[in-house]
């Protein structure tokens, strides 16, 4: 299905209020060896502009699953992005999670990096690379995109003054403009989005990929000590 095909279909389903869950595979770097063909960085934009659809994107394969069991319950239309190669464990068994929620997988005082998918494992690396700097880096995995966690980051902005977005999908129109909608409407702190600033996709491992595009842990840490010089 194209993926003018597909937001037709989601577009009339979120009209008629019908019940549909679909799965975008390999988004964004983790198509790796597909190339920039099977690399889409604007699907969760796409999908963010269709009233009441909800998106997740799960870290890992606990997350996955818990996740799932809930959007199958859900009423009306859902978009899940979803690796289909080997990722990091990031959640013990048992983790719990909420549609419309984030998770704190470390607290901060200076900063926080709010991550999804594949970017979560960066966020983290970012988190133990400023660490060694001096400075407290809060991690939280933002797996639903929408409805987003308002509450969350709200507190997060008062509690460590800067954020930071980290996205394996375009700087426009993703998590990063979500988190930065609630910033501006609610409480006003410096915001650096990691993300993929215009440009198409290419062949690569992951490795390659994530600091051709500057979403590796290391770039997340420099944009961290970027926000907090703007404090």
């Amino acid at each position: 299905m194209s993926r003018r095909v597909a937001d037709q279909v989601f577009i009339s389903g979120a009209y008629s209020k019908a019940n549909v869950n679909m799965i975008g595979s390999d988004p964004g770097v983790v198509a790796m060896y597909n190339g920039g063909t099977h690399m889409p960085f604007e699907d969760i934009a796409i999908m963010r502009a269709i009233p009441e659809i909800v998106i997740v994107e799960p870290a890992d394969n606990t997350a996955a699953t818990a996740l799932y069991r809930q959007l199958e319950e859900h009423q009306g239309m859902t978009y899940t992005r979803l690796a289909r190669t080997t990722v990091t464990d990031i959640y013990a068994e048992g983790s719990e999670f909420e549609l419309g929620k984030g998770n704190v997988l470390r607290e901060g005082k200076d900063v926080t990096l709010i991550a999804a998918g594949v970017e979560v494992e960066e966020a983290l690396i970012a988190a133990e690379l400023l660490e060694k700097d001096g400075i407290s880096a809060r991690v939280v995995d933002m797996f639903c995109i929408r409805p987003i966690d308002r509450d969350l980051i709200i507190a997060s902005a008062r509690e460590t003054g800067a954020i930071v977005t980290c996205e394996n999908h375009s700087v426009n129109g993703g998590l990063g403009d979500a988190v930065t909608q609630v910033v501006m409407e609610e409480y006003i702190v410096p915001v650096e989005r990691i993300g993929v600033h215009e440009k198409f996709g290419q062949v690569g491992n992951m490795g390659f990929l994530k600091e051709t595009y500057g979403l590796d842990g290391a770039s997340i840490a420099a944009a961290a000590k970027k926000a907090i010089a703007k404090k």
